[in-house]
């Protein structure tokens, strides 16, 4: 128990003089009474104590998010006695329906109640309320209203909220911010990763939870697989924004009812056994830590890759560490030695060995025993044999990586038993003719041709802006046609909008065949364009297929092509 000074420096906050990144935990106590297993618990101020405060703070966590309105006094209390922060927030999301005398009646009430409590450090008034007169109107009571409390934080006048990259119910991973400056005040991302899995990791209860698995893990997936994106999308997006230097971070939610959110337990809540998770945020929470920089997922044998490693002291002494990293299974590969001075950041550059087995594994950095790891795949590059590739003397990189490979190539489209092309042939098209009576003629002889990286390389409506507020607005899909091209016998490819990139593509029942020969998580999440985006925010259309092509397509997206020959047919999906 003590007294406090926390506020806002430059793009970050202080905590009596010294900096400090609020490393968060989300705990939606009001939505937490639906669920079943709550009604022994809620109020039970042990099991929190036990099971939520204490487990944080061991590793490493020094703030609790109760989002979307108060917990009980005594839970307040407790974060208190025991040295932890609080973002405390009011219960209107989505809208801000109430006049300026219940306003002032209901916010005095609750700031009467948490501004006495030391643990509070930002409050929070609204949630995902945009402009609109309700909510001008609710600035200026609230403006009114605290002329009467000492100067606190207050969010949305002093923070910006994070709530995009998700990597869950609605949203891709956007990996697009490098520093905290780029931002026009501190930040605060405290959304994301709210793919809910129940205690046993089942999808939650919204309706959209299941095509969202479906869209990140694919057909057929498994409890396992379900585990892993909940412990990637809590842990390696709360690595990225400590690595960015934000203000602070939480993953969406520890605790929350059974539509939304996550739980971090598994089994009899009572019994608090907590899920991978948990620990897995270590990395992002301890204050003396370490946080590998690494997107890539797939690799080969025997390859090296260069990887930053960020060493962080958060505390006020400074501190030798030994930071040794490796992959899982194999002998350790390195380590480093360091002195970091007291509330430091230091960024050193290792390079990993891959294995020469292909496989899955996981490549990790540690200090002590916390541990930043990432999952990647060793792919053994198919052998070729005596096939020769064909490819335009542009594609320098794509030269390259067949130089390296022992792969045979030939710039002659005649003598080759494949083309292949990437993003600069692909420009050529556009405007050499022949370049197009090349390829056309190599289709002929039966050559296949494959062209890599085609058309725009957009990153959708919200990212594509000078305003960093887009990010956290509602998408608007931008369906104009962008660009379209002939590639070869009159067939065009044309690219229109679409929302957002994609981070992982899969299989299906009907098209499997990039697949072949790799394992089927290659595709989970690659880097791609930047921070595992493998796919554009663009549809890309063929026109000018034959008859047998056409119904080969749409028989690929699920349609009924005996039906399509009779009547005028429509389908619809979802972006």
């Amino acid at each position: 128990m003590g007294i406090k000074t926390f506020k806002k420096r430059g793009k970050g906050f202080t905590l009596n003089g010294n900096p400090v990144t609020l490393r968060m935990a989300s705990m939606c106590w009001h939505r937490w009474q639906r669920d079943v297993q709550a009604k022994e618990i809620a109020y039970d101020e042990n099991w929190f104590l036990n099971n939520v405060l204490l487990p944080l703070k061991k590793i490493g966590a020094n703030t609790l998010r109760f989002h979307l309105g108060p917990v009980p006094e005594r839970y307040m209390e407790l974060c208190d006695e025991y040295g932890m922060l609080v973002q405390s927030e009011w219960s209107f999301f989505h809208g801000l329906k109430a006049s300026a005398e219940s306003l002032r009646e209901q916010w005095t009430n609750w700031l009467d109640m948490v501004l006495k409590h030391i643990g509070v450090c930002v409050i929070h008034p609204w949630n995902e309320v945009f402009e609109c007169k309700e909510l001008s109107d609710a600035r200026d009571t609230l403006t009114d209203i605290i002329k009467d409390y000492p100067d606190f934080i207050l969010s949305h006048r002093d923070v910006m909220h994070i709530h995009k990259y998700w990597w869950s119910m609605f949203e891709n991973v956007g990996i697009y911010y490098d520093d905290k400056d780029e931002f026009p005040m501190p930040v605060l991302a405290d959304e994301f990763g709210g793919n809910y899995l129940d205690y046993e990791y089942n999808p939650g209860l919204y309706p959209e939870l299941n095509p969202a698995f479906l869209r990140f893990l694919g057909e057929n997936h498994t409890a396992e697989d379900r585990k892993w994106l909940q412990k990637v999308s809590h842990a390696k997006i709360s690595e990225y924004w400590r690595r960015v230097g934000v203000a602070g971070f939480a993953p969406f939610c520890m605790i929350s009812g059974p539509e939304d959110g996550n739980t971090y337990f598994e089994g009899n809540l009572k019994e608090g056994k907590f899920k991978p998770v948990f620990n897995e945020l270590k990395a992002a929470y301890m204050p003396v830590s370490v946080s590998m920089n690494v997107w890539d997922r797939n690799f080969y044998p025997g390859q090296k890759t260069e990887v930053q490693l960020y060493l962080f002291n958060d505390t006020s002494e400074e501190k030798s560490i030994s930071c040794s990293y490796g992959i899982e299974g194999e002998k350790t590969q390195g380590e480093v030695k360091k002195t970091l001075k007291a509330f430091s950041k230091e960024i050193i550059e290792v390079t990993f060995l891959m294995p020469e087995n292909p496989g899955e594994y996981s490549i990790y950095a540690t200090i002590g025993d916390t541990v930043s790891r990432w999952d990647i795949i060793v792919t053994e590059l198919n052998s070729t044999a005596e096939r020769v590739v064909g490819v335009h003397s542009s594609e320098s990189e794509l030269i390259e990586f067949l130089d390296a490979n022992n792969i045979k190539y030939t710039t002659d489209f005649a003598h080759c038993d494949v083309v292949v092309g990437l993003e600069k042939t692909y420009n050529l098209l556009k405007t050499e003719k022949s370049l197009k009576t090349t390829i056309e003629n190599a289709l002929g002889k039966g050559i296949s041709v494959a062209i890599l990286g085609a058309g725009p390389k957009t990153l959708g409506e919200v990212y594509e802006t000078d305003s960093v507020e887009r990010i956290q607005k509602v998408r608007r899909v931008n369906v104009s046609e962008l660009e379209s091209t002939e590639i070869a016998f009159g067939i065009n490819v044309s690219f229109k909008g679409a929302s957002e990139p994609e981070s992982c593509i899969h299989s299906t029942g009907n098209m499997n065949e990039l697949w072949e020969n790799i394992n089927r998580k290659s595709m989970w999440l690659w880097n791609g364009l930047r921070g595992g985006l493998i796919v554009p925010a663009v549809d890309m259309l063929v026109d000018g297929k034959d008859k047998e092509s056409f119904e080969k397509l749409w028989a690929s997206k699920g349609a009924d092509t005996e039906k399509m020959k009779k009547t005028d047919y429509y389908a619809y999906e979802l972006e």
